[in-house]
């Protein structure tokens, strides 16, 4: 998968991976192929190769105050996925107070011009609106975060980060098996979780990116007076209108 790079007030993606020491997503277009070819998944930068006009787009939408233009969000994106030329897509589109585009509308019309250029492009595609009125999750910063869905992918973790990584990991499994999104295809994404599949497999890609040794998440216990009652988030997928958008 090529990703991006924060942008205004979002954290992109790379920086949040790269905040774990040693790791870096700056692949060459031999070296994500070969890891590919050897764990079947890579997280990577645009490069000189693939896609190499994102950078641009980047730095010109942040100097010129446009983050938040419908048709550049929408063709950054696009461009890198269908520059990977994936057999099916899965999108997350923000909406609510953190995201770029705030109002439903604007991002089912977001949501709708990316599926648009995916089917165009023979990439079968479907989106997620999910609620970002708050936060998701606890924790605050690259590393925290990444912190964070490390513990999701133990079992552990936030209950609405958790729900909605199950809900896009069961959409893609969907996909992938022309099925419809059951209970069978969401317990098989729980299966995976609960018996530390995913996470060893993550593990194993990592070492691919430059790191080798264990990784330690120190400071697990860093806020021992964070108060885990205190008022969660909304379900990020309990949005009155669709959550599926065609």
């Amino acid at each position: 998968m090529m990703s991006g790079r924060g942008l205004g007030h979002t954290g992109g993606t790379l920086d949040k991976l790269e905040a774990i020491p040693g790791l870096t997503t700056m692949l060459s277009t031999e070296r994500y192929t070969q890891q590919l070819k050897d764990v079947g998944c890579a997280i990577f930068a645009p490069t000189s190769d693939i896609a190499p006009v994102d950078k641009a787009i980047y730095a010109l939408r942040d100097v010129t105050g446009t983050t938040d233009s419908l048709p550049l969000i929408g063709s950054s994106i696009m461009s890198k996925k269908i520059a990977e030329n994936p057999d099916a897509l899965t999108l997350d589109v923000k909406t609510g107070r953190g995201a770029f585009l705030r109002e439903w509308e604007q991002s089912l019309a977001l949501a709708q011009v990316m599926i648009a250029a995916g089917e165009g492009a023979g990439i079968p595609t479907v989106a997620l609106l999910t609620n970002m009125d708050q936060p998701l999750g606890y924790e605050v910063g690259n590393w925290n975060e990444s912190f964070e869905a490390n513990q999701v992918l133990l079992g552990a973790g936030p209950s609405d980060v958790r729900d909605l990584s199950i809900a896009q990991a069961g959409m893609m499994l969907k996909q992938g098996s022309q099925r419809t999104l059951n209970p069978t295809i969401v317990g098989m994404v729980l299966t995976r979780i609960r018996n530390g599949r995913w996470c060893g497999e993550i593990f194993q890609r990592r070492g691919r990116y430059g790191r080798r040794e264990p990784l330690e998440w120190e400071g697990t216990n860093r806020n021992p007076n964070r108060n885990p009652n205190r008022n969660r988030n909304p379900n990020p997928l309990e949005w009155k209108g669709p959550r599926q958008v065609h």
